[in-house]
């Protein structure tokens, strides 16, 4: 048992560490770590998420659909994993499959106003 705490321990160590570097800008640095972590643990949710954005960033819409999309089915209740994936269509020109994101981010999160937001933006996208 203590293995395994420490084990997650370290997890959440790197996941901070990677997601300090994503914020500085130095998403080369934050993807060796996470590459590192889902090494060891291929069904990280949040080091899959993190990943798609590093990727999205890059310039590699498709390996970043491909992540988070492995991120949603990891942990399919995470309204953040949704909306990441619908930015990520949006940005690319897949304005229906971003709508369906972010009408599943109303539904898992109601509470917030992002996923309505979100929608209105696509229909503004596409009505254009």
């Amino acid at each position: 048992m203590a293995r395994s705490n420490l084990s997650n321990s370290r997890t959440g160590a790197d996941l901070a560490q990677a997601t300090r570097l994503m914020a500085a800008g130095k998403t080369a640095r934050a993807e060796r770590i996470l590459r590192k972590l889902l090494k060891s643990d291929p069904a990280n949710a949040e080091a899959l998420h993190l990943a798609g954005v590093a990727r999205h960033r890059a310039g590699k819409p498709a390996q970043a659909v491909d992540l988070v999309e492995k991120a949603i089915r990891a942990a399919p209740r995470d309204a953040r994993f949704h909306r990441t994936l619908g930015d990520i269509l949006h940005t690319g020109g897949r304005h229906e499959e971003a709508a369906a994101c972010y009408r599943a981010v109303t539904a898992l999160d109601p509470g917030r106003s992002t996923g309505l937001v979100d929608n209105l933006h696509i229909f503004a996208a596409v009505s254009l």
